[in-house]
């Protein structure tokens, strides 16, 4: 998983949550489907969203920083 969102292990074992990973549009959406799931009100659900990348990324040898 810390690959697919340009992390290493590390930095999401050291404090990183989902808020971290998911772009600030889609958060209120996802934030409300995890509050679902921990209650109890659904088993599962499927969706998708934008994702948050860490502020370099290297990038096919190069190194890009993302604002």
């Amino acid at each position: 998983m810390a690959h697919i969102f340009g992390y290493t292990v590390k930095q999401l074992v050291d404090g990183r949550g989902p808020k971290d990973l998911v772009a600030d549009e889609d958060w209120p959406q996802v934030k409300e489907y995890l509050r679902q799931r921990l209650e109890g009100e659904i088993e599962s659900v499927n969706y998708s969203f934008k994702r948050m990348f860490p502020k370099r990324l290297d990038l096919a040898n190069g190194v890009t920083d993302q604002n």
